[in-house]
């Protein structure tokens, strides 16, 4: 799309130059320089090629690709607005309900953001306690309205310009009859109905006379020389070249201004050839045919739109050129050097284009991925499937540090690849980099895209929406994502392996503690054991309870051998006088290592059960210390009878 706000605002630019040179030098130069001048102008309009000049920090001038650039920012902006579509979800308890009865776990689902929500009247939202947002990316931006728009403009126009030429070329095939001539190319014919004389047609084109100058010698005579010297200049094809401009720039009336005038020029210069041809002693007779020759009617915007060269503009466009002729305007050497001058420094200044500094973003990847301990995979926001641990087994890491580390620079920039970044990135799956525990990670996105006539994964880069323009940091092979999610989808596996009973109990046993109204502790030889209930012990206790996990090298399943030292439960509710925790739904053993730890093990005395933690003996000396101090069953059975 860059390309078309360029070639538009330097085709703008060059026709403003050559209008003020053209003016400046109105009495300086020639007809045929004069319209010679257009060729550039003809050349920009045709051809979008921007020449990359090193980037802004040389000492060049203002180029006319950086009057584009507020254009482009603008326009990226409202691409950035436009590919983002909102969807807050808002939990119901956040939510007030006037007509529908609220629910717990159900969600409002808001097709904007809360902010600019239209919520329904009888709903009002706490904006500040809105826990999350999910977003994803619409696919229709303002680069492909503007080029379906400038696609659609232009075909029309073209459809226009061909259905008034074919059917003016029909009416001259139905009309014409050949006339006898000197036999010089092109071929002459005569046809009624024609405003005036005039060359059309292709391949080859043909002159066309009016009756009137076919009866008149002198006046068939100076068509002729006129309609021929067109032909030598090349205007049926300059004409042809001129209606594809303005079908390509049809929004642009800079562009209708500059055919008008050139071929306003063209008409100049093919006069100013033909008295060269003539002599100019026949330089009057020709200026007196002129008047007999043109059409009598004004131009029209129509005739901008047709490839003849029939001599259209009434009688101002006469007297101009009648003047000309008397003028006889020559080109001086001095006037030549500045024309030439300034048609260079414009072409600079046209079809000059700044190449812009593009960061080195493969160089950091590469550091990032040398430094990585952890890799997190995140599926497409779409997708149902959630891998929340980061790969970091030895093995599964090594496999996708190798996959990160084949990771190419990307040498082209992502206009000359016609990598379209707007195109809903943010859809895509993410890859995070993490250094550390504690270290937040470099996340790319894993955009896979067709460019350069091939599918390849872009690792795009900032990852969060708003943060900025994207940029490509490298580029991986297609199955790249694929591999990375079966690598997360191993790791995920192999965590769930580790949710065996003992885990399972491990949580369950921290629920249970979190919860506890009362601890009760019993040990060999005491009769009822313990209950602690005093909130402040109680919460003391319940810090030093709190488990370490076995380490996956460490034992599993416990076979109950007596060795057990104290046996703890928990109770959720305010125990009663009577409760002694041996019916207690979870009991739990402590077993003495003499390695400066204890087990807690859940189970049962007849089938054993499983090691699901460990505790420092420090915590346990001293959560023993606080729970055998604590009351007796006994005691509290005295002190509530």
């Amino acid at each position: 799309m860059r390309w078309l706000i360029q070639w538009a605002v330097s085709s703008a630019a060059l026709i403003l130059i050559v209008l003020a040179v053209r003016y400046l030098f109105r009495n300086r130069l020639s007809a045929r320089l004069r319209y010679a001048l257009w060729g550039v102008v003809l050349l920009r309009l045709l051809v979008p090629l921007q020449i990359q000049l090193p980037t802004a920090s040389d000492p060049l001038p203002l180029l006319a690709s950086d009057l584009a650039r507020p254009l482009e920012e603008r326009l990226d902006a409202e691409n950035e607005r436009l590919s983002l579509a909102y969807t807050a979800l808002i939990p119901s308890e956040l939510v007030t309900w006037e007509e529908i009865p609220q629910r717990e776990d159900t969600y409002l689902n808001v097709p904007l953001p809360y902010d600019r929500a239209p919520l329904p009247s009888y709903m009002t939202v706490d904006k500040e306690d809105v826990i999350y947002q999910t977003i994803g990316a619409g696919d229709f931006n303002m680069d492909r309205r503007v080029m379906r728009l400038w696609q659609t403009g232009a075909g029309l126009t073209a459809l226009v310009i061909l259905g008034s030429n074919l059917r003016f070329s029909l009416r001259l095939r139905r009309r014409r009859r050949p006339l006898e001539t000197d036999c010089l190319p092109p071929p002459v014919y005569v046809a009624e109905g024609l405003p005036s004389p005039c060359l059309f047609g292709f391949f080859p084109p043909a002159v066309y006379l009016t009756p009137a100058a076919a009866a008149d010698p002198v006046l068939e005579e100076h068509a002729l020389a006129h309609e021929r010297t067109h032909y030598r200049h090349g205007d049926w094809f300059w004409s042809l070249a001129r209606c594809a401009c303005l079908a390509l720039h049809w929004y642009d009336p800079l562009v209708w201004l500059a055919a008008a005038l050139s071929k306003a020029d063209g008409e100049l210069a093919c006069d100013e050839g033909t008295v060269a041809r003539l002599g100019e002693e026949r330089r009057l007779d020709y200026g007196r045919s002129l008047v007999d020759l043109a059409a009598q009617r004004s131009a029209r915007p129509a005739d901008l739109l047709s490839m003849s060269t029939a001599m259209t503009g009434g009688k101002k466009s006469i007297r101009q050129r009648v003047t000309a002729l008397v003028k006889k305007p020559e080109t001086g050497k001095t006037a030549l050097f500045a024309l030439a001058a300034v048609v260079i420094l414009a072409v600079v200044f046209v079809f000059a284009g700044r190449t812009e500094q593009r960061p080195d973003l493969y160089g950091p990847y590469k550091y990032q991925v040398g430094r990585t301990q952890a890799v997190r995979y995140s599926p497409s926001p779409l997708s149902s499937q959630t891998y929340p641990d980061a790969i970091t087994d030895p093995d599964l890491l090594e496999k996708a540090l190798d996959i990160l580390d084949h990771a190419a620079d990307l040498l082209n920039t992502p206009e000359e690849l016609d990598l379209d970044l707007s195109d809903a990135p943010f859809l895509s799956p993410r890859v995070t980099l993490l250094e550390g525990p504690d270290d937040s990670g470099h996340t790319y996105l894993l955009y896979t895209a067709h460019a350069a006539n091939r599918d390849q994964c872009y690792l795009v880069t900032p990852a969060e929406i708003g943060a900025g323009p994207c940029s490509v940091a490298a580029v991986l092979d297609t199955s790249a994502p694929g591999a990375l999610e079966l690598l997360a989808r191993q790791q995920r596996h192999r965590k769930l392996e580790d949710l065996t009973p003992a885990t399972f109990d491990y949580n369950q046993y921290h629920t249970h503690l979190g919860m506890a109204q009362g601890i009760w502790l019993n040990m060999p030889m005491l009769h009822d054991g313990r209950v602690l209930t005093d909130p402040e012990q109680l919460e003391q206790v319940k810090k030093l309870l709190v488990l370490e996990p076995i380490p996956r090298s460490g034992p599993l399943e416990w076979e109950w051998d007596g060795d057990w030292t104290h046996i703890i439960a928990f109770s959720t509710t305010p125990p009663d006088p009577d409760w002694t925790g041996a019916d207690a739904a979870d009991v739990y053993y402590i077993l003495d290592t003499d390695e400066g730890f204890y087990y807690v093990c859940f189970g049962d005395m007849k089938e054993g059960g499983y090691y699901i933690g460990t505790i420092s003996k420090e915590n346990w000396d001293r959560a023993r210390e606080l729970l055998e101090n604590a009351p007796s069953v006994d005691d509290r059975q005295h002190a509530y009878g």
